[in-house]
């Protein structure tokens, strides 16, 4: 069962996510089940034993939509695009094949699921050696995309814990920014693998720091059910001048006329092109 970018905007999109404990319950319910969920696509994956259709109610109770439903050889082509990042919003990026490795381990798969599985984990690693793939990375666009429109001696704050603030803040390090700050709900994570390299706060202090306008970009990468900075046009002179918000749904939500600019998934697409151009043989 698949539900994608292609298929609905991504805020649409984000209302059919389960939360862990909504897996966790799904996975009681079934003998074999594995769910894919990422920043612009949620899918599950069924042994053909299975019945998909409680599910499919369940989806479209939940979000009010219908996943596309593939079958057998189609639904193993599809598996084997996603796994080398040719089914990706961003064409190529590495992190996807993480992340279905991700959620073969954390699923409850069958027999014939865990064969299906291993066997496109291998196919996505050995597509990306032979098509120079490996370079290919959101998180290191991100970074760049942030390192070319700032400096080093830039601030930059970054809200988030995940995948992609984490390997935003590795990468802007690496460049030689020493004026970043994250803030994200838990800290004892990012303060064992960053150290004092950042400054750390806790989410209680989001807010006055966004306004504190120390900051030249604010990055946001969370994951949340609803807008958590919510800002309006009034406040234009304090806010960061460059503001990225890559989260699923949008945790960003300005109030006015517009004036304020939000960088989202959507419009980094084109951009990203350019970055993969010349990067891949694909």
């Amino acid at each position: 069962m698949v539900m994608t970018y292609r298929d609905y905007d991504l805020n649409t999109l984000a209302k059919a996510y389960f939360t862990n404990d909504e897996l966790a319950k799904l996975y009681k319910s079934y003998n074999s089940l594995i769910a894919l969920e990422t920043c612009n696509r949620v899918e599950f994956y069924l042994d053909g034993s299975e019945d998909e259709g409680a599910l499919i109610e369940l989806i479209n109770e939940k979000a009010g939509v219908r996943p596309r439903v593939l079958y057998d050889l189609d639904a193993i082509k599809h598996l084997l695009m996603v796994v080398a990042g040719l089914d990706s919003m961003f064409l190529g990026e590495r992190e996807i094949l993480s992340q279905v490795k991700k959620a073969y381990n954390m699923g409850k798969p069958s027999p014939r699921l865990k064969i299906l599985f291993e066997s496109a984990i291998r196919f996505g690693e050995g597509f990306r050696r032979r098509h120079n793939l490996y370079d290919i990375s959101f998180v290191k666009f991100l970074a760049d995309y942030i390192m070319r429109n700032t400096g080093k001696d830039s601030s930059i704050l970054v809200i988030g814990g995940g995948e992609v603030a984490r390997g935003v803040v590795r990468e802007l390090l690496r460049g030689g920014y020493r004026s970043v700050t994250v803030i994200n709900r838990t800290t004892d994570k990012l303060k064992y693998e960053f150290g004092n390299s950042i400054r750390l706060l806790s989410l209680g202090s989001l807010m006055s720091e966004v306004m504190s306008g120390r900051y030249d970009a604010l990055v946001v990468a969370v994951s949340v059910q609803s807008p958590l900075i919510n800002l309006g046009d009034s406040t234009n002179n304090s806010l960061p001048r460059l503001i990225i918000d890559v989260s699923t749904p949008s945790a960003v939500n300005i109030h006015g006329n517009g004036h304020i600019k939000v960088i989202r998934l959507e419009d980094l697409r084109e951009p990203y092109l350019n970055y993969v151009n010349g990067r891949s043989k694909v």
